[in-house]
């Protein structure tokens, strides 16, 4: 998976299609998927190490799964503070808040 990462970064770059990319990889042994990326301007933030697991924060009993996991929620929660300390009252688009789907897409 790492190579494939890798290559697609690799493509990007050499066709100009980024300035700066933050990657983020929330699985099991996060990490190990940017191993082998050697492109400039790629950073990544990971919610496990090689050989770590990646926990569930909560599971949805409709779905019948987990739903978010830790570092995931944790990650959520601290840009939805952010959003909410940076809102600017008189912006136009004050009335128009992020919701939980934009946020995560984020």
């Amino acid at each position: 998976m790492s190579d494939d990462v890798a290559s697609a970064f690799s493509q990007m770059r050499e066709l100009g299609r980024y300035n700066q990319i933050l990657f983020i990889s929330d699985t099991c042994q996060a990490f190990t998927m940017v191993d082998k990326i050697e492109v400039p301007d790629v950073y990544s933030i990971g919610s496990s190490l090689k050989g770590q697991n990646s926990y569930a924060s909560h599971s949805d009993t409709e779905v019948g799964q987990s739903v978010i996991d830790r570092y995931s929620k944790i990650v959520k929660d601290f840009i939805d503070d952010a959003v909410s300390l940076t809102s600017d009252p008189l912006s136009k688009n004050a009335d128009m808040p992020f919701d939980d789907a934009t946020v995560a897409v984020m």
